[in-house]
């Protein structure tokens, strides 16, 4: 009975389990390595941020990222609003308007009663005109010889007053209310007639606005141009 021989260049059974095991390694570990650095990726580019979900993968690299802070917006509390430029109608037309004198009267206690703008020898024909819509009042002043007139809002809670020597000044409005700033109330019909030298010249004309229900004066300058009074 003959013997079975096995050829030495043939493959062992030991060799094959080897190689087996070994693609088995293979095939499992390379999928293992591609998932892993596809996770440290995503961690990386912060699509993933599984350093930051678990902690005890924080070791992981991520890439640095820097802050950009937007310049912040300048909040007003509602103490610290912006007070807006007021703006009111001037008494006379705009080539005399600038070439009022800024009159401040001061108390005892040395803040300011008293704040209006002076205008000097106004010649007769000069139109006055209204600083804003209201009321118009006139009044005879006896005992400082002059006459007061006054436009009212109620509304708008303003009181303009010009005060003129008396008999120098004729109202010529037909109504007793002004419609608008702007709008001609009278006209000079004595530029003789003058106050005691109060600004630059012969003054006829002490023109002031106040907050009608506290009474107290509002500062006030003609603009440069002639053409608005402006709170100051």
């Amino acid at each position: 009975m003959s013997e079975k021989q096995i050829s030495p260049n043939a493959p062992s059974e030991t060799s094959n389990a080897t190689k087996n095991i070994e693609a088995g390694l293979a095939g499992f570990i390379l999928p293992l390595v591609l998932i892993i650095i596809i996770f440290v990726s995503l961690n990386y580019f912060s699509i993933l941020p599984i350093s930051e979900s678990v902690p005890f993968l924080s070791f992981l690299p991520k890439q640095k990222t820097q802050k950009v802070e937007a310049p912040s917006k300048t909040m007003i509390s509602p103490t610290q609003t912006l007070k807006p430029k007021v703006t009111f109608g001037c008494p006379v037309k705009e080539s005399l308007c600038a070439k009022g004198a800024i009159l401040i009267l001061a108390g005892r206690d040395e803040t300011s009663s008293f704040s209006g703008i002076v205008y000097s020898s106004l010649p007769e024909g000069t139109e006055i005109l209204s600083s804003f819509a209201g009321d118009i009042q006139v009044k005879n002043l006896a005992t400082e010889g002059a006459t007061l007139v006054t436009i009212i809002n109620k509304d708008a809670n303003l009181q303009a007053n010009y005060k003129f020597p008396k008999d120098a000044f004729k109202l010529s409005i037909d109504s007793v209310r002004a419609g608008g700033r702007g709008e001609t109330i009278g006209t000079i019909i004595n530029g003789s007639k003058n106050f005691k030298k109060l600004g630059a010249g012969y003054d006829n004309l002490i023109f002031s606005i106040q907050n009608f229900s506290t009474k107290s004066y509002i500062k006030i300058k003609p603009a440069g141009d002639g053409k608005f009074i402006l709170s100051i």
